[in-house]
């Protein structure tokens, strides 16, 4: 389907008027500066997540699967007790095998998650896991997903894989590749089990499983 011609919104669109126009942008100006800034924030996250076919370009995909771990972390609410204290980073991590190498680091570099400078640590092992916030799992876990999230979930991290049946196991989030474009899943009852808040604007963007059922 042609998103732009033959969605319903499309259909019943009609040329606004001057006076309408008007009454938007003054409806839009009221909107708190918060708001604006995560709708600036999930429009570059759905420019990432629908970017043109990759071609085979690894480069390219882990440079968009990184900011969208920049994005998720945008739209998440931690509880209290996942920081040390108010100036604590936001601690994202890879454990096992890591397919971003420095492209992590450019990505991230002094870009800040709700006020909190970020911090990017690698683990080769489940025995070495630090707390961490936002957790990227490689696929040389894949026969110890059950022991990882258990770990993640005690420590209140919002998990990330592209292991298949990630999220459908209990991780929050999952990417994958349709029609050569980056896109995710979320399972949003395992980031409650987590005591982590997802915004409703990332439901939205991604595909939400429970369990072996999608919606």
């Amino acid at each position: 389907m042609n998103c732009l011609q033959d969605s319903p919104c499309a259909r019943t669109h009609r040329t606004p008027t001057a006076r309408g126009r008007r009454r938007r942008a003054r409806r839009a100006a009221k909107l708190p500066a918060r708001l604006r800034r995560a709708g600036a924030a999930l429009a570059f996250a759905c420019a990432a997540l629908f970017a043109s076919g990759l071609r085979g370009d690894q480069q390219t995909e882990y440079r968009i699967k990184a900011a969208c771990l920049f994005n998720f972390a945008k739209f998440i609410e931690w509880p209290p007790q996942a920081f040390k204290d108010a100036s604590s980073p936001v601690v994202f991590a890879v454990l096992g095998t890591d397919p971003f190498g420095e492209i992590l680091e450019h990505t991230l570099k002094g870009k800040p998650v709700s006020g909190r400078p970020i911090a990017i640590k690698r683990f080769a092992r489940l025995e070495d896991l630090e707390p961490c916030h936002v957790l990227f799992v490689g696929g040389s876990e894949k026969e110890r997903v059950a022991a990882v999230l258990g770990a993640a979930r005690a420590a209140r991290a919002a998990t990330v894989s592209e292991i298949e049946g990630f999220a459908e196991s209990g991780g929050v989030f999952r990417f994958y590749l349709k029609d050569q474009k980056v896109q995710f899943e979320l399972n949003h009852r395992a980031a409650k089990e987590s005591g982590l808040e997802i915004s409703s604007k990332l439901l939205k963007v991604g595909t939400v499983v429970t369990g072996k059922q999608k919606t």
